[in-house]
């Protein structure tokens, strides 16, 4: 897994590194291709379902970690000033009927406007913005205004005046 913040004072150098089984992809700092976010896959370099681990190898240790039982949430803050933009990524436990790895990355959360989709959709945009482009259904989740795009896999938070402060990249067909 490559991982990459230029929007957190780090910049990926270029590499080569495998998104899926078919498909390879390069990255450089040309292309700004480490701020993308696609729905159900990746933000940045940081893909679902690969080990969280490496994150800590690439960038240190995250400014806050919670742990309980087989769940963490990491986040680095920009700066690692806890008021500015954040990248948190959810891990856990992934079972399957062979085996059971460790340490997944299950969802992935960011606030930098710097990541957007490939509609151009980014923190900041508006709800009814927003609407025009995913099919979102309404949710609740730890007291904020979340909308999901379930089939596709993004998510996205709002404030009072339906503003878009966070992004949230889960598996597809999922409630994240």
């Amino acid at each position: 897994m490559l991982i990459g913040l230029s929007a957190f004072g780090q910049t990926p150098k270029k590499r080569q590194g495998v998104i899926s089984d078919t498909t390879t992809y390069i990255i450089s700092k040309e292309t700004n291709s480490y701020k993308h976010i696609e729905p159900g896959k990746a933000i940045g370099h940081i893909v679902l379902f690969s080990d969280a681990g490496k994150s800590t190898a690439e960038w240190g240790e995250p400014d806050r970690k919670i742990t309980s039982g087989d769940i963490s949430v990491s986040t680095w803050y920009d700066e690692h000033d806890s008021t500015g933009h954040s990248l948190t990524i959810y891990a856990g436990q992934l079972t399957s009927k062979r085996h059971t790895v460790d340490n997944v990355v299950k969802q992935i959360r960011i606030t930098s406007p710097k990541y957007k989709t490939i509609n151009d959709v980014r923190t900041g945009m508006t709800l009814a913005e927003i609407k025009t482009i995913y099919k979102l259904v309404p949710h609740q989740w730890a007291g904020r205004k979340v909308y999901d795009d379930v089939r596709a896999g993004i998510a996205f938070e709002f404030d009072g005046q339906n503003k878009c402060t966070a992004i949230i990249v889960h598996a597809p067909n999922a409630l994240f």
